[in-house]
């Protein structure tokens, strides 16, 4: 029976590996957003006029404008995500934030409880990492990423009106470019 089991380890060692050597890394992500911005941030990529690549050691660099999107050059990045944001003032000195997640807060409605919830005035990042694509009528479409800057009690407040405008405000700025 040991024998057996030896084998079994030795064989699932080799399929762990060898998926292990199939997974991709996406390029590690800096995302610089200006200091006293709050609400949704859009990287658009594939943009002919966008801002041109940024390489900083070794990690893209995204520079968030005030208005929240970014048409970018560079394409959508695919794999496992490194993600870094910061908040940036004038002079260039960052703070670094925190990655959010709303499963991470207590409601009413929660089953399991989590104990060490987070404060809700706390600024961090919500739903980094989220990558999807959209096409207009009459357009080819794009791919983008999105995230939030908030805390937990501003999250979504007047979301309906402000995504209809952020939406005209992607649409506006890619008419332009092209």
């Amino acid at each position: 029976m040991e024998t057996k089991i030896l084998q079994y380890s030795k064989f699932s060692g080799l399929i762990f590996f060898l998926i292990c050597s199939c997974i991709q890394n996406a390029e590690p992500e800096t995302f610089l957003i200006p200091k006293d911005f709050r609400g949704r941030a859009n990287i658009i990529y594939d943009q002919k006029c966008g801002l041109d690549e940024e390489y900083e050691n070794g990690r893209r660099v995204y520079r968030i404008p005030e208005d929240g999107v970014l048409l970018t050059k560079f394409s959508k990045p695919s794999g496992f995500i490194d993600h870094k944001y910061y908040l940036v003032d004038k002079t260039g000195n960052r703070i670094e934030l925190s990655k959010m997640n709303v499963r991470d807060y207590n409601e009413d409605y929660t089953i399991s409880k989590n104990p060490k919830e987070p404060p809700r005035d706390t600024l961090g990042v919500f739903k980094w990492g989220t990558l999807g694509s959209a096409a207009q009528m009459n357009d080819d479409g794009y791919t983008f990423q999105e995230f939030f800057i908030s805390d937990y009690n501003n999250l979504g407040k007047n979301y309906t009106k402000k995504y209809l405008s952020f939406t005209d405000l992607i649409k506006e700025k890619r008419k332009n470019c092209n």
